[in-house]
């Protein structure tokens, strides 16, 4: 436990020298962030953690990319999404398959589950972002479920450190 929250603080440390050395993004960026052609970093992410992309494929590209959840397909977590961005809640996101248990035990945490309900969680426990503090939402399953397996099929192949950005379009 405590190797894995001194790893975790290491990378918070980390992070931002890391993702400054490919040109940082802010919100002000988000126009134009999409654009370039990415440089792919094969191999282990530069944070040198297990991926669940194969490790020989997975990527890291210069600028955040962007993850899309159909409003129409998934209208409550879209909704969340949108609402705990304007309640402040982190835009740029960066990819964490190692800490996303963890993440989500400490989000959820004294948050009772509800039959036919999935505590959905913004920003998602797979995100260095996520776990405490994460705005939390009761979303029905289905809806929660569809747009966790999209966003996970569209992160498929990126390597923990991605930086990404949770958009929702119709």
């Amino acid at each position: 436990m405590i190797n894995s929250l001194f790893k975790r603080a290491a990378i918070f440390v980390l992070l931002p020298i890391v993702i400054g050395a490919f040109g940082s993004v802010k919100d002000s960026d988000f126009m134009g962030m999409f654009q370039d052609v990415p440089e792919t970093l094969p191999g282990k992410s530069l944070l040198g953690m297990e991926q669940a992309a194969d490790p020989d494929e997975c990527q890291i590209i210069k600028k955040a990319i962007k993850i899309v959840v159909d409003h129409t397909r998934y209208p409550l977590t879209a909704k969340h999404v949108v609402d705990a961005k304007k309640a402040g809640e982190a835009k740029i996101l960066h990819l964490d398959r190692e800490g996303a248990e963890d993440n989500r035990d400490a989000s959820l945490k004294g948050i009772p589950t509800k039959e036919g309900y999935d505590r959905d969680e913004y920003p998602p426990a797979a995100s260095f972002e996520g776990g405490e503090g994460a705005s939390v939402r009761y979303v029905p399953f289905s809806d929660n479920r569809g747009a966790g397996s999209s966003m996970g099929a569209q992160l498929g192949d990126y390597c923990s450190g991605q930086a990404f950005v949770i958009v929702t379009q119709r």
